[in-house]
């Protein structure tokens, strides 16, 4: 009797997982330290949850890939949305601890500059995709959603860029970069 109830316990915790979206945690990494390299600036950006507290800070570009890095107590990202368009492969990369900084080329970007958190406890969330297709605009519209409730996800927010702005090479009236431009797009710094 205890086997049979052990082995029907055993099932339904199975047929749970199968039924579950597994795919949408895949790319999930928690991590002692955040480094990346860039093949275009670092720029700032303004952009923010319904609850205020979750904020898109920071945008690079390498190798056609869009990272975006987001200030969050993110739960499990299960979807991504970029200018309306879904994206199926993303990569989500997650502080330990608030105390991680941020590093880009080298360059230590902290969870409090240029402002606090306004929580405690938030830290760096670097989430990031294939540009493919894609232009990369000023503004874009952003949706990093997670299992989270009560507006602390990213839905349809609006991100602006704030110290640079953007150089697309495309050939006229489509999504195909111009051959031999790399990077493609251009990510440019200002000073202000």
């Amino acid at each position: 009797m205890k086997t049979n109830r052990k082995l029907l316990a055993l099932l339904m915790v199975f047929a749970l997982l199968i039924s579950s979206n597994l795919s949408a945690f895949a790319d999930y990494n928690l991590t002692p330290t955040l480094n990346y390299t860039s093949d275009s600036a670092v720029l700032d950006t303004s952009g923010a949850s319904t609850n205020k507290l979750t904020e898109v800070r920071l945008i690079w570009v390498k190798d056609n890939t869009l990272f975006i890095g987001i200030i969050a107590d993110l739960k499990d990202v299960v979807s991504i949305t970029y200018n309306g368009t879904s994206i199926s492969n993303f990569n989500v990369d997650s502080a330990e601890d608030p105390t991680v900084d941020l590093v880009v080329n080298g360059t230590a970007y902290t969870i409090n500059n240029p402002t606090p958190p306004k929580k405690a406890g938030y830290y760096w969330v670097v989430a990031s995709f294939d540009m493919t297709g894609l232009q990369l605009t000023s503004p874009f519209t952003l949706s990093v959603i997670t299992e989270a409730t009560g507006g602390h996800g990213i839905d349809g927010v609006t991100v602006d860029i704030l110290n640079g702005y953007i150089i697309n090479y495309y050939i006229l009236g489509t999504t195909t970069p111009v051959p031999g431009i790399d990077p493609n797009p251009v990510l440019v710094y200002t000073l202000q």
